[in-house]
């Protein structure tokens, strides 16, 4: 048998499995490699926004940006003042472009074409 099939502890908490925690198989993300057997409550579920909200996350940021900026007080605490306007709101960026790592190590922004969104047909 392998590791994953013979765990009794949480490989994270090292507390043992039973029927109200059952063991979970915990894998590597980005290439799907086994880490080690966990607690469902390490779990991570990710939801898109688009789910559960009424309208898109582009239109939700804005009208929260449009008023008051003591809305966001824990974000005031790490920005200064006059960065407040650029992190309260969506911006840009080449989602398209950006189709590997290594496009993350870029030192620079790609030109102009690669802030090109092939769903809405234009350059952003």
């Amino acid at each position: 048998m392998t590791d994953e099939n013979n765990s009794e502890v949480c490989s994270l908490c090292e507390k043992k499995f039973n029927s109200e925690n059952l063991p979970v198989n915990d894998n590597n993300n980005l290439n799907g490699t086994y880490r080690g057997t966990i607690s469902p409550k390490f779990q991570i579920r990710f939801l898109d926004t688009c789910h559960f909200m009424q309208s898109s996350l582009k239109i939700l940021s804005s009208n929260l940006a449009r008023g008051d900026k003591s809305k966001f007080g824990e974000t005031a605490k790490i920005f200064a003042s006059n960065y407040m306007e650029y992190v309260t709101q969506k911006r840009f960026y080449p989602y398209e472009y950006t189709n590997s790592w290594e496009k993350l190590d870029e030192p620079s922004l790609p030109h102009k074409e690669g802030f090109y969104n092939r769903l809405l047909k234009k350059l952003l």
